[in-house]
């Protein structure tokens, strides 16, 4: 049964301390103490993370605070990043970098997996999914697949494939494709506890 505690206290954890030397228990050595400050609805919004670097966090009423639109490290200068947000699920549209280059996800509808990536440069990487097991030949068994497809420039794609069994292990990777050597393949073999042996 709820009982009302009576408190905004959110019991978030505000500072974490650690020693170089925690030997003798009543003076450890070399403490190092890292702060946390939270907004009232438990978001953080400033981080003390090495020494006396800090990142601040900001958040949108668009999105009702829910996602960190823009992260800015240091106390001076300062670099900052942003990312803006897809409303109805909460995926990362695009990312802007402290150089303020921008990458864009574009998504599939159905299954809201990663379609594709478009860097700063125009390039591109596509992600192709087979999600059926089926047979084939190049890996001469049951399995299911994802192709990623990188773009280099505008007449070089290189491709890779991670195929997965059953249970959605990888079993097999084929990367590096050229025309004179064929792909650079991997096999991952399992035992019955589901451990690479």
């Amino acid at each position: 049964m709820y009982t009302n505690p009576q408190t905004s206290a959110r019991g978030d954890v505000t500072t974490v301390t650690q020693y170089a030397d925690a030997s003798n228990p009543n003076g450890p050595a070399s403490p190092v103490s890292h702060s946390t400050n939270y907004d009232s609805m438990g978001n953080v919004t400033l981080a003390t993370v090495d020494c006396c670097q800090q990142k601040s966090f900001t958040y949108s009423s668009g999105y009702y605070y829910a996602y960190p639109t823009s992260v800015t490290s240091g106390a001076g200068p300062t670099l900052t990043s942003s990312a803006t947000y897809d409303f109805n699920n909460g995926l990362v549209t695009s990312t802007t970098d402290e150089n303020n280059q921008v990458t864009a996800n574009y998504f599939n509808v159905d299954s809201l997996r990663l379609a594709y990536v478009q860097r700063p440069d125009g390039s591109t990487t596509h992600f192709y999914y087979s999600d059926g097991l089926t047979g084939n030949a190049t890996t001469n068994g049951l399995h299911y697949f994802i192709n990623t497809a990188t773009q280099l420039d505008s007449t070089r794609v290189v491709d890779s494939y991670r195929f997965y069994d059953g249970r959605g292990e990888v079993t097999q990777t084929f990367d590096n494709w050229t025309s004179a050597n064929g792909w650079s393949t991997q096999d991952i073999e399992y035992d019955v506890m589901t451990i690479i042996s």
